[in-house]
């Protein structure tokens, strides 16, 4: 098996130091070898958004920015499965590796079937994204959310541009979906445009379309879609639901099975 040297893992240990930075500016990037500093040009605003961990838990995230240098496909690992991709050697940099899955962090991702799960493979000399015994193709998508389990609390740091799309389309399928806010901005889910592009409410929660919003402390909380034909609001249990979507963090959309999918279009924020 062809393993990936530890240069990009050093990378982004640098890289993460780096601030909320101006629009349109240059960025100066550490690049694998001793010592060696690059400036790049970027057009949007780049920035970071740091996500925490829970201590022998799982929390649920997202990455809210395009990667600096990142390929199309967000891969854990390149698309040759010889080296980290650029999301993979971010969360390589602030998670725990380990030479067998037990002890090592993890990525959790859900197609709406099956759950996958890839671990940190690390001997102190080579690093990559596992899936059981082999690299692993686990990629995450803008608007998707994945689980971190993790044995310890770490900060994770993801470096990035703020998305140009002014709109971002995520697919919801009926059953359950792992969903993100794709801009790196809280979005009151109560000002969302989830009903107007097809959420299904009713006037009994359970008939109703949800989102679980996830705390590794307190567990879930459940916010649903109530629509009496006049009246429409997200509640909890039955009070006016006060839910932000913020970014870095994941979340559970429940799509009612006889509803089938829709999609809702995600409007970046006026900066």
């Amino acid at each position: 098996m062809c393993l990936a040297r530890t240069g990009r893992k050093s990378l982004y240990a640098a890289t993460v130091a780096v601030a909320l930075i101006a629009v349109a500016g240059v960025i100066a990037l550490y690049t694998p070898g001793p010592n060696v500093v690059s400036a790049e040009v970027y057009s949007n605003e780049v920035g970071f958004i740091k996500v925490d961990t829970a201590d022998d838990g799982a929390v649920l995230a997202s990455v809210p920015l395009i990667l600096l240098g990142d390929s199309p496909h967000y891969g854990l690992n390149n698309l040759a499965g010889d080296d980290l991709g650029e999301i993979g050697a971010m969360l390589a940099a602030d998670l725990t590796g380990s030479t067998t899955s037990t002890g090592a962090d993890k990525v959790i991702c859900y197609d709406g079937a099956t759950y996958r799960m890839a671990w940190l493979y690390d001997d102190g000399v080579d690093v990559l994204w596992l899936e059981g015994a082999v690299p692993t193709t686990l990629a995450v998508q803008p608007g998707q959310a994945f689980w971190l389990l993790t044995g310890a609390a770490h900060t994770v740091t993801f470096l990035g541009e703020v998305r140009a799309d002014e709109t971002v389309q995520i697919v919801l399928e009926p059953g359950y979906n792992m969903i993100s806010w794709p801009y790196p901005t809280t979005l009151i889910l109560q000002l969302s445009s989830l009903h107007d592009d097809g959420a299904y409410g009713a006037t009994v929660s359970t008939d109703a379309d949800c989102i679980l919003a996830y705390d590794p402390v307190s567990g879930y909380t459940r916010h649903w879609l109530y629509d009496d034909g006049v009246n429409v609001a997200w509640l909890q249990g039955a009070s006016p639901s006060g839910l932000l979507f913020e970014p870095g963090q994941g979340y559970w959309y429940f799509r009612q099975p006889a509803q089938g999918q829709f999609t809702w279009t995600c409007v970046k924020p006026a900066s």
